[in-house]
């Protein structure tokens, strides 16, 4: 299919206020219209403005206005995505951005000068096929596309006092031990701002760098009060990023495959290594990653709400964590699939695979009986039962196939490659 990226120029100052809003803004310092200098005047807004709150709400409603004058449809589960279902046509929708896709790149062109003439301003990027988009740069070889943020990567190598070409690098963004508070340590003492670097990784590891978001994450969560312990940690991944700096995320489709999920958890992996009297000691954590025709989509690592008492019931609220995210997404694809004629997405919807390394959650969740150990567990975490068996297939896989490991802990080097390779594409 045919991309290009378009980008609206002032974007909130396009939507006009609605009838019967009024709003006033006091005048630039010094400035003076004519016929005014020695009155006390303010100016009636005509239009919306950056900084008002319903600024961007103003803006996607009148963005709605000139996709609908074109043919398009809003989503019903993502409002942000439209779809013209004649010219099988979609358009993916972030503030101001947005990404067109079709077959024929002359109904692209055709919409968007239909905009234009609507009073819609906006530029396309000139070089066709979507290249780069919010700092993601895309790469398109035959049926491959790599996903990389190399900007950013080397912006935040840069930023935390780091040398690409003389730092001492690392194989693996985190140690095998979990990072605690260290609440006795010493304080952080780096020149660059713990919170700002932390906010840089997280965007990184978001977007194109899921081998990191377990790291970053045991970061973040000290962001309201660094050691010099955590900005170490930081740095390692930081390490880790220059020997890999040009790499991302490999998409290589495998139709054979559907809309699948990864579901893993370490059981009170942090007990031993924060302190023993606060209960976050014995939190587990949840990692998951949601993969289409085998290409991760969707990936997370936190920590669990509630506290389990065994490494089953941590796998099951794992597992119901992930499912909330899983569900939502049959609807968004039988959409496309419908509106722009995609049959290759139907198996998709037939059944999905649920991957998990826990022989006794899967027991759980394909045997649907609870038992004083269990109830605890509570309804919320039962609610995606009358999936199983129809559409969707619990499957058992072993922890060295897991691709959802490597956001729960540290992974000794061996390890961490090998499921960076069954996630990541290399």
């Amino acid at each position: 299919w045919e991309s290009r990226q378009v980008d609206y120029s002032n974007a909130f100052c396009q939507a006009s206020l609605p009838a019967g809003e009024e709003l006033f803004i006091e005048l630039p310092a010094h400035y003076k219209p004519k016929g005014y200098e020695h009155l006390d005047v303010v100016l009636r807004l005509k239009k919306s403005l950056y900084g008002t709150v319903t600024a961007p709400k103003l803006f996607y409603e009148h963005l709605c206005k000139g996709m609908a004058a074109c043919g398009f449809e809003p989503s019903k589960s993502d409002p942000c995505l439209f779809m013209h279902k004649v010219d099988k046509v979609m358009v993916l929708t972030y503030i101001d951005d947005q990404i067109w896709i079709a077959k024929d790149p002359r109904l692209i062109d055709k919409h968007i000068k239909t905009l234009k003439s609507n009073g819609y301003l906006l530029t396309q990027e000139p070089d066709g096929n979507l290249f780069g988009f919010l700092g993601i740069e895309v790469r398109r070889e035959g049926k491959q596309v790599e996903l990389t943020q190399k900007g950013l990567i080397k912006k935040v190598i840069n930023f935390v006092g780091l040398d690409e070409n003389s730092s001492t690098v690392r194989d693996t963004p985190a140690a095998t031990d979990p990072l605690g508070a260290d609440a006795d340590g010493e304080p952080f003492d780096e020149e660059w701002n713990y919170a700002a670097a932390v906010g840089m990784c997280l965007y990184v590891s978001s977007n194109t760098r899921c081998d990191i978001q377990f790291a970053v994450h045991q970061c973040a969560r000290f962001t309201h009060n660094p050691k010099k312990s955590h900005g170490q940690a930081l740095k390692r991944i930081c390490r880790y990023l220059i020997k890999t700096k040009d790499r991302g995320l490999l998409f290589t489709p495998d139709k054979s495959q559907g809309l699948d999920l990864w579901v893993d958890a370490d059981f009170a992996g942090l007990y031993g290594h924060e302190d023993e009297q606060d209960p976050v000691c014995v939190k587990s954590r949840t990692g998951f990653t949601r993969t289409l025709f085998g290409c991760p989509i969707l990936w997370s690592s936190k920590l669990q709400a509630e506290i389990t008492l065994s490494s089953t019931a941590a796998e099951y609220v794992a597992f119901s964590m992930g499912m909330r995210e899983l569900v939502p997404m049959w609807r968004l694809l039988g959409e496309i699939g419908e509106a722009l004629s995609l049959g290759y997405l139907s198996p998709s919807m037939v059944r999905s695979t649920v991957f998990e390394d826990n022989q006794g959650c899967i027991s759980l969740v394909n045997v649907p009986k609870m038992s004083p150990r269990n109830k605890y567990l509570s309804l919320k975490y039962h609610w995606f039962r009358s999936h199983i068996g129809k559409d969707i297939v619990a499957q058992y896989v072993r922890s060295e196939l897991q691709k959802a490991d490597i956001l729960t802990k540290g992974l000794p080097e061996a390890q961490f490659l090998v499921i960076r390779k069954l996630l990541m594409g290399w």
